[in-house]
């Protein structure tokens, strides 16, 4: 006697075998799950616009540099960790931020470079000073990310130029 399997096996199945149900019944679960789905809302970035918006579809004020740019490292660096501090970034990475930028600071002063213009010797030299340490990787992500983000935050201000 052959297993009651083998003859639900033999059956055939509409629509070529694929999923044993009809295509009418398909359609109407389609038509009815889709149907019963609100749209989804607009979605709003957290600046206020809309998400995904393209750049010239409203206006935006770009600081005049002359007028915003802050005296020295020191200062931006203040203006930056301000920034910061209103993005509601954990108080452990301003903390971090403010003394990775100071090491910063110290090392482009002592080498005679203006932060506003380091070349790539500049941050070579200062990526081998931190070799040198023997700090961990992270230590030294740490470091750059505090620096590429300060970096960029001031090329956005118009603090310097890109």
């Amino acid at each position: 006697m052959k297993p009651v399997r083998s003859v639900a096996r033999a059956r055939s199945r509409p629509n070529g075998g694929a999923s044993g149900r009809s295509s009418d019944a398909t359609a109407i679960r389609t038509a009815s799950s889709s149907a019963s789905v609100p749209a989804e809302p607009a979605r709003v970035s957290r600046a206020g616009g809309r998400h995904g918006a393209a750049p010239g579809d409203g206006p935006r004020r770009v600081p005049d540099p002359a007028a915003t740019a802050p005296e020295g490292f020191a200062s931006a660096v203040d203006r930056f960790i301000a920034h910061l501090e209103t993005r509601h970034a954990s108080p452990g990475t301003v903390v971090e931020y403010r003394r990775h930028l100071g090491e910063l600071g110290t090392f482009l002063t002592g080498r005679g470079a203006d932060w506003r213009a380091p070349d790539r010797a500049d941050l070579r030299a200062w990526l081998a000073v931190l070799a040198a340490r023997e700090l961990s990787a992270s230590a030294v992500g740490g470091r750059l990310s505090a620096a590429r983000s300060f970096y960029r935050h001031s090329v956005r201000q118009g603090w310097i130029a890109a």
